[in-house]
């Protein structure tokens, strides 16, 4: 019902940003990844901004970090970060995509920014304690780990990541990681 009244709007709003932004925020709960990513990379597109357009990088950001489109994925989150720098989850988005890009001073920068932002948000103690592994610096590695655990690390993939990366590099303990209830 709500796609057909969005869909019905476009047709005499082609070029509205809300509009797509709003067909994009329908089809990415309808779990229709595609189709919420080709309504949001329209929205940014068009010449005036959506009113939810912090909203809608961080959406577009994430759908393209899904797709390993992480040089897209960090310059979506880089525009919500200067147009918010007050937003956590951006800076937090700008990290991930730079350690999926290999450049890990740069991710490690934006994820102490979203630290400073949101102290408690688990998965940038685990982002940082995969750039810390990277880097072979055990003492941070196993620190910003106990800090993702403390503040409730439940992203499996994410812990198993780290697991992985523990066993390779001969420090941490991957089996309590796995231990963990995100797992």
């Amino acid at each position: 019902v709500e796609r057909d009244a969005v869909r019905r709007a476009l047709q005499h709003t082609y070029d509205c940003a809300d509009v797509w932004a709003l067909l994009g925020h329908v089809q990415y709960f309808a779990g229709e990844m595609a189709l919420a990513k080709a309504s949001y990379e329209r929205c940014v597109k068009l010449p005036d901004a959506a009113a939810d357009e912090h909203v809608v990088l961080l959406r577009l950001g994430h759908l393209c970090l899904l797709r390993d489109e992480n040089a897209d994925a960090k310059h979506l989150f880089l525009t919500a970060a200067h147009r918010h720098p007050s937003s956590a989850k951006a800076w937090l988005g700008v990290g991930k995509a730079c350690y999926r890009l290999g450049a890990l001073r740069d991710a490690e920068a934006a994820l102490r920014e979203a630290r400073i932002l949101n102290h408690e948000e688990a998965e940038v103690w685990a982002y940082l304690s995969l750039v810390a592994l990277q880097c072979d610096r055990r003492l941070p590695a196993e620190r910003t780990f106990q800090y993702a655990l403390k503040m409730g690390l439940r992203d499996g993939a994410l812990a198993r990541e780290i697991a992985a990366l523990q066993a390779i590099k001969g420090f941490g303990d991957p089996a309590k990681v796995l231990q963990i209830g995100a797992v």
